[in-house]
């Protein structure tokens, strides 16, 4: 197919000439029609037009006609050509008798409108790209709170600004890394079990220690030893159990770490008449049990250690933890069978004692178990001191404290014989 302006070859499917832009619509719906259309132009003569310079070959000019130059010295058609080209153009008109179209009157779209409108199209759609990007990244609205207070604030009057005082940067501070509270060492107490009337270890013994009333730990003696671990530190109250034994039971402070502690226990008395005073302390002086027998007027102490009614010493130490027995025959007698505990040095050097801060404790049993427990008072410092007396089976509880100085109990008959000749009647007591 060839374009009815400019003679040159397009395709059939085409629908404007991509050499001059001429739409064919109208063309191609004539010959549709059965129109007869003017014949395309000459591809030499599309040519030229499209190159002026180039001059008519001798073949285009119809026989007899000989090329004439016109020259226009301002450029304009020359009056001869134009109405040579009109004259053709009706004597065509009238030979071929069909109605010329005019297509020249139409408007040409150029070619390149419509590759700018590609371009157009393409652009707008990054653009759209592009703002759809802005718009995803863009970060969250402000509340509609937010939003209005900041447009209040723009719209108030301009403010001053001041500048900002200087702010130091604040400094981490370095966090130490807190040290472990270390568990407290647990304790253990080494127990040392001794048998009173004869001075060795004893075996079988019930060692309970208590706490808050409750026993945290209990075992049994061998060879008269024990250990008890993992014990908490902090106070503990020790029972002392075994079979014809009288018990025992103190309060001890555990230490963490080793600690130890000893007692010694007395065979349980068979005879109902009987009684045992024992007297224990914790310190290394040499302390005495002692007993004023009121009927005979003597004394049971270390250098006299037994009377005529037959009262006696059992043991006199001043061992590991001291103790001493005395031993009452007969505890019913209408007589009284005074007992105190002299430090013996104190009271001959007239001077205080320490006996009472080294845990001075004074026991009475009978048959019927423990009867009496005195603890002297430990803010003491006297060198004699008398917890009571037996009168008549009964422990009648009386504690004495007296100094150095003896003369002080001068309204007590049992220490006259003391301050006089030691283990001897004076004539009072011999005439009572």
């Amino acid at each position: 197919m060839f374009c009815p302006k400019c003679g040159g070859k397009i395709k059939d499917d085409n629908s404007f000439c991509p050499l001059c832009g001429e739409s064919l619509l109208e063309y191609k719906a004539g010959q549709e029609s059965g129109i007869p259309q003017p014949a395309p132009v000459d591809a030499s003569v599309a040519n030229n037009a499209a190159n002026p310079s180039v001059e008519p070959s001798a073949s285009s000019l119809t026989a007899g006609e000989s090329k004439t130059e016109v020259v226009a010295t301002d450029g304009a058609v020359p009056a001869e050509n134009t109405n040579r080209s009109a004259a053709a153009s009706e004597d065509n008109s009238t030979a071929n008798n069909i109605t010329k179209i005019n297509y020249e009157e139409k408007k040409d779209i150029p070619v390149w409108i419509f590759f700018a409108a590609g371009g157009a199209v393409l652009f707008l759609l990054i653009i759209i790209i592009v703002a759809a990007v802005v718009i995803l990244k863009k970060p969250d609205v402000e509340e509609p709170e937010e939003t209005a207070a900041a447009t209040e604030t723009a719209t108030e009057a301009p403010v001053e600004a001041e500048e900002p005082e200087p702010t130091e940067e604040p400094v981490a501070e370095a966090t130490a890394t807190p040290t472990p509270t270390p568990e407290p060492e647990p304790a253990e107490c080494v127990v040392n079990v001794y048998y009173g009337n004869e001075y060795g270890p004893l075996s079988d013994v019930l060692v309970e220690f208590k706490k808050d009333d409750q026993v945290v730990y209990s075992d049994t003696t061998v060879n008269g030893t024990l250990t008890a671990k993992e014990l908490e530190p902090g106070d503990y109250v020790i029972r002392y159990t075994g079979d014809d034994l009288f018990g025992d039971e103190y309060k001890i402070t555990l230490l963490p770490g080793a600690n130890k502690t000893e007692t010694v226990l007395l065979a349980r008395i068979e005879d109902p008449e009987a009684a045992y005073v024992f007297i224990t302390w914790e310190g290394s002086q040499d302390i005495d049990a002692c007993m004023y027998n009121a009927s005979t007027g003597q004394y049971v102490k270390y250098d006299n250690p037994i009377d005529d009614m037959g009262n006696f010493i059992y043991q006199d130490n001043n061992a590991f933890r001291g103790y001493e027995i005395l031993y009452v025959r007969d505890r019913n007698a209408e007589y009284d069978h005074i007992i105190y505990v002299m430090d013996q040095a104190s009271v001959q050097n007239g001077e205080p004692s320490d006996m009472e801060a080294d845990g001075l404790r004074v026991r009475v049993y009978t048959i019927d178990g423990l009867v009496d427990d005195t603890a002297a008072d430990k803010e003491k410092d006297a060198a004699l001191f008398s917890p009571g007396s037996i009168v008549e089976g009964e422990f009648e509880k009386n504690p004495v404290y007296v100094d150095g100085n003896l003369s002080k109990l001068a309204g007590y008959e049992w220490t006259q014989i003391e301050k006089d000749e030691p283990g001897e009647e004076t004539e009072a007591a011999s005439e009572g």
